[in-house]
């Protein structure tokens, strides 16, 4: 399976299972109490994806019913797709899915249902749950207005919208989505019941603009694969241009508006997330796409140009996988043409006199110590030889400052370089560097020294966390986040930009004294296309590592309340009380580890000791942990972390002794009878082999 699909299933099985139960566990809902449960999916095709949505949705209705203690109904599910779809391949696949088992299977009875989901297809109010997963970005047919004489031509060139159709394409396809979505809900609000539920998943796009190239990055390489067979008398010209796509991709305003005018359903919850379609080659993506729009291209254009067609296709697609296998590799080409430009602006003004100089100081600004340094520097390299052989000049000497914070690791950045030297294969100019450690956000060099200061993709790193959030009252303003999010209150935003506008003002300032009066600047930032901060795409790294922290958090507060709670009825139980009267409490942490959740956990438990002899009147005993781990684990980080969290304070402290038990928890450890309370934290799904 591909990433793209990886994503949107685990999206999709998300929504559906949240939609099922809701279904499921509504009060106002009777489908429970039914001996049927009728599921139908839309646009099912014939690959594995089928059968895992529709186990997904099973579990969803089975632990519904056993958290309701009732018994799970029957259920029947509608597997629909066009007449050509491959149903003996799907119900072949849904066969051998079952017999592989290791998943819960409650009783269940399939159907094909050719047809399109355009038209009418169950009788009314019978089913209870619908989804359609990545399907309703296929038209009814290609957008009325095309067949038309004047219009026949009319997105000559292309086969969907780009850059180049006419205004009119635009219309005409929305128009399109538009009929066919508001039929498409019209007439599932009759074969849906009235406490039923649909998940629909569309291949869509953020922007307002479908002409926009991030969102056709498929069609128009597809276009341009045609446009080369027509120019070769491959294909005819007037085959080419009367061929549109039947496939339009909505943004989420287009799916809302025709939701509301349409009206038979209530919109409970709308996502959107990216896809990554960094595949391996041009062939993967081809073969994707071949697989969804084959029958069409060979009805149109005939049977024999497919071959050729997709070969084509795969090369063009594999050429733009070289030029820029990811967004980050065109961040790099980007500034590496930009800094080209400002070295040849600096070397060929007429009124510089840099290149008379012997040296030509160049400063690398959050140089870090990975390739990418070596890969600037030698571009710099370049742009300052080609100017001086144009100028008939002799080159300067290089002297590259290599900047970045203390922590920095230097040491590799400069074996990186020797390195790089030794490859050859590049033209270096006499050259020499140092390292300059620091903050860019203080000053670095001397006055009017530098003729050219670069910084890629550093600057969105503040000198410090905001001012603000430091005060009593506003340690806790961000709570649950870890940056700007959806839930941050606007304050959030207004301290983050107060700081980012204090920091770049005094970086410019700097630089201004350091950089001499011909010289450049270039700049690239992590930055965003809209006004909002919080906006979710700007954030797909920060939210999701903040939902893990919250997670994590979680994971230890819910751990620390089952051990105080354990711990409490160890010392509380009447049939224990002997335990308290013993002069040493033995407590046991089994996989330990070495980070600081491991104090945690005992600080815990010496508060639930603690507060239990207070309420029972009685003296603390001593305590003796044992932190048992692997004998591999850093056992001297964990008795240094432990001390250093006892000189901390703060927190009440009953006698105790510690000591390290190296050894796999798969064999005995301890002496026979001799632990009061054993505990384990997310160890234990470790195997012993």
């Amino acid at each position: 399976m591909h990433d793209y699909q990886d994503k949107t299933v685990a999206n999709a099985i998300f929504m559906m299972r949240k939609a099922v139960e809701e279904i499921c566990c509504s009060s106002s809902s009777s489908i429970l109490s039914s001996e049927n449960f009728v599921v139908a999916d839309l646009g099912c095709s014939s690959g594995p994806n089928a059968f895992m949505y529709f186990a997904a949705i099973m579990d969803a209705i089975g632990e519904s019913c056993d958290r309701l203690s009732r018994r799970a109904p029957e259920i029947q599910l509608l597997l629909n797709d066009l007449p050509g779809n491959d149903f003996n391949t799907l119900f072949r696949s849904f066969a051998s899915e079952r017999e592989k088992g290791g998943k819960r299977l409650l009783p269940h009875y399939m159907v094909g249902v050719p047809g399109s989901f355009y038209g009418r297809l169950f009788p009314c109010k019978r089913v209870h749950f619908v989804y359609s997963c990545l399907s309703l970005h296929w038209l009814s047919q290609v957008p009325r207005g095309f067949d038309t004489k004047e219009n026949v031509r009319l997105n000559r060139g292309n086969i969907y919208i780009s850059k180049t159709s006419p205004p009119l394409v635009s219309k005409l396809y929305l128009e399109q989505f538009q009929r066919d979505f508001r039929s498409f809900l019209n007439l599932r609000s009759k074969e849906i019941c009235s406490d039923g539920r649909m998940v629909l998943t569309f291949f869509g796009r953020r922007c307002s603009d479908p002409a926009d190239e991030e969102h056709n990055y498929v069609w128009t390489p597809l276009a341009k694969a045609l446009n080369e067979m027509v120019l070769e008398g491959i294909v005819k010209a007037s085959e080419m241009d009367s061929f549109n796509l039947p496939y339009y991709q909505p943004s989420m305003e287009d799916v809302k508006m025709v939701a509301r005018d349409e009206g038979s359903f209530d919109l409970m919850e709308e996502q959107v997330f990216d896809l990554n379609w960094d595949v391996a080659n041009g062939g993967n993506v081809a073969g994707i796409i071949r697989a969804v729009s084959e029958s069409m291209l060979a009805s149109h254009f005939g049977e024999t140009i497919i071959d050729e067609l997709f070969s084509r296709f795969a090369a063009i697609i594999a050429e733009l996988l070289l030029k820029g296998k990811s967004k980050y590799d065109k961040t790099v080409a980007n500034a590496i043409f930009m800094m080209r430009k400002a070295v040849e602006e600096i070397c060929c003004s007429s009124s510089s006199s840099i290149l008379s100089s012997e040296n030509f100081v160049v400063a690398d600004l959050g140089c870090s110590s990975g390739p990418n340094a070596f890969m600037y520097f030698a571009a710099i390299m370049d742009a300052i030889g080609e100017s001086c052989d144009r100028l008939s000049r002799r080159a300067p000497e290089i002297q590259l400052l290599l900047n970045d914070l203390p922590g920095n690791d230097f040491n590799t950045l400069f074996r990186s370089f020797a390195s790089e030297r030794e490859k050859g294969g590049k033209r270096l100019l006499p050259h020499y560097m140092v390292g300059v450690p620091g903050s860019f956000y203080g000053r670095l060099f001397p006055c009017k020294r530098v003729h050219f200061v670069y910084s890629c993709l550093s600057l969105h790193w503040l000198s410090q966390v905001p001012r603000g959030f430091d005060t009593k009252e506003n340690v806790r303003l961000n709570k649950g986040n870890i940056y700007i999010s959806k839930t941050s209150p606007p304050l959030v935003s207004k301290l983050y930009l107060e700081q980012f506008q204090r920091d770049f003002r005094s970086f410019l300032n700097l630089r201004s004294k350091e950089i001499c009066s011909d010289g450049r600047m270039v700049l690239t930032f992590f930055g965003r296309r809209c006004s909002d901060p919080a906006d979710e795409e700007h954030n797909y790294v920060w939210t999701p590592l903040a939902e893990a922290l919250n997670e994590m958090d979680k994971t230890v507060a819910n751990a620390i309340f089952m051990m105080r709670k354990a711990v409490e009825e160890i010392c509380c139980s009447s049939s224990s009380s002997s335990i308290l009267s013993s002069e040493n409490f033995v407590v046991a942490d089994l996989g330990c580890s070495s980070g600081p959740n491991a104090f945690m956990y005992f600080a815990a438990i010496m508060d639930a000791i603690g507060e239990s002899c207070d309420r029972l009147s009685r003296r603390a005993p001593e305590i003796q942990l044992m932190l048992n781990d692997l004998p591999g684990n850093d056992f001297n980080t964990l008795f240094r972390s432990f001390a250093s969290e006892r000189e901390k304070g703060g927190k009440r402290l009953l006698p105790h002794y510690m000591v390290g038990v190296p050894g796999s928890f798969y064999g005995r450890l301890f002496p026979c009878k001799r632990v009061h309370f054993v505990y384990s934290c997310l160890s234990l799904h470790w195997l012993s082999q």
